[in-house]
């Protein structure tokens, strides 16, 4: 596919729907019988950018901000960190964005019409002990901030 191609394509809920039904059984993927592979789909549909927002962001003077939940989100200004080591921070993860930017595609990327507004510390699994995770809050044009 030409690059643009595979940028647009997708497929519906009802061929991916139809191809995995063609290869596993509900019984081999442990569904009740009740709920199935539509209940799924149903689901999944309501877990989207809108849903998160309401959850995780909340209006500060007028800006979005992660709402913090500790111990498990921790907005970066809420940690104890001088504003030296704040900043810095937030460097760094600049120049990540632009590095991944670089790392895409020559063609326009939609991140390029998203803005940072702030991070924040989350902790995640058990087995992750010890790592570092961060959630971005990204804003832009029409997106869910």
């Amino acid at each position: 596919m030409r690059t643009l191609d595979a940028w647009y394509a997708h497929m519906n809920v009802d061929e991916v729907t139809s191809l995995i039904s063609a290869e596993v059984s509900e019984k081999r993927l442990g569904r009740k019988e009740e709920k199935g592979a539509a209940w799924d789909i149903a689901k999944a549909r309501t877990r989207d950018c809108l849903r998160v927002h309401s959850k995780r962001t909340g209006n500060v003077e007028g800006e979005p901000r992660i709402v913090a939940d500790p111990p498990l989100i921790m907005p970066i200004e809420d940690r104890v960190l001088s504003e030296s080591v704040r900043q810095q921070t937030e460097k760094s993860v600049d120049a990540m964005i632009r590095s991944y930017r670089r790392s895409l595609a020559q063609e326009h990327h939609p991140i390029e019409e998203f803005r940072y507004v702030q991070m924040a510390r989350k902790v995640v699994g058990v087995g992750s002990v010890g790592t570092r995770c961060w959630i971005f809050l990204m804003e832009g044009a029409g997106s869910c901030a």
